[in-house]
């Protein structure tokens, strides 16, 4: 399937992206002291990823709770009637 490979591929985008943006913070930053410079800066590399992280887990667990529903529906399926049962035929 491509949507949990997709859900992969968003998420270390995402972490990359996340990451660029808490270095620009630390380096146009003036004051590294100042309370929301940290704030921002433990956004991007902590906060933004595990948000990223949990979303995209969340999306891939459906697809594969999906392919296990249906696997499972495969497996519990009646034959099929083929029509010829001698019972019938008396």
């Amino acid at each position: 399937m491509i949507a949990p490979l997709l859900a992969k591929i968003f998420f270390w985008v995402g972490t990359v992206v996340s990451f660029i943006l808490g270095i620009v913070t630390l380096t146009n930053s003036r004051h590294l002291s100042s309370d929301g410079t940290f704030m921002m800066v433990l956004t991007f590399f902590v906060i933004y990823p595990a948000i990223l992280r949990i979303w995209s887990e969340l999306v891939v667990l459906v697809f594969r709770m999906n392919t296990t529903l249906v696997a499972i529906r495969k497996n519990t399926e009646s034959p099929v009637d083929t029509g010829s049962d001698s019972s019938e035929a008396e």
